[in-house]
């Protein structure tokens, strides 16, 4: 399994596309790992290890084998935003207020940031921004119900 040398940091969102190459900072300091693209299509979802998709998209003969590639990639984004929902619950724990929960300049952040990569892919920036914006919400309110049961309980 081929794979591209990204640096990442801690908080990825701090970074930035370059020549292929993801640069972020975390506290000063550039952590780099070695992963793997969507584009080389291995997923570690859950702890499994598949392809994401087995044909690209020029290789499917029919609409039938598109959709099914469709279909995997829908199901592989479902269960990374359940991924994600863990994250956002676990960072319930590190918030001192709902205003912390909330975050406004983080919101706004993570909205440009998402606006930034979806150029990056040639996609509807506006569109990904309205995605993200429902999407964030959605999970804002989830950590705020685990701050809420979690303080109640302290």
């Amino acid at each position: 399994m081929g794979g591209t040398k990204l640096s990442a940091g801690a908080d990825s969102n701090a970074g930035f596309m370059q020549g292929g190459h993801w640069k972020a900072d975390c506290f000063g300091q550039q952590v780099e790992r070695s992963i793997t693209t969507m584009a080389e299509s291995q997923s570690h979802i859950g702890n499994t290890m598949r392809p994401i998709n087995q044909l690209s998209p020029e290789e499917c003969s029919g609409l039938e084998e598109i959709r099914r590639e469709i279909d995997r990639l829908d199901r592989a984004i479902i269960e990374l935003l359940g991924r994600r929902l863990k994250y956002v619950c676990q960072a319930s724990k590190f918030k001192i207020s709902r205003s912390t929960v909330r975050a406004p300049d983080r919101f706004k952040e993570v909205l440009a940031t998402r606006r930034a990569w979806a150029e990056q892919e040639g996609l509807n920036a506006d569109t990904i921004e309205k995605l993200y914006s429902d999407l964030v919400s959605y999970f804002i309110g989830e950590e705020l119900k685990e701050w809420k049961d979690s303080h109640e309980n302290a």
